[in-house]
């Protein structure tokens, strides 16, 4: 589940706006 991490925070990061 370490794969998906980057997936996630890629999307996490573009909702938040940084």
């Amino acid at each position: 589940m370490d794969y998906n991490i980057d997936l996630f925070y890629s999307y996490y990061y573009r909702n938040i706006g940084i």
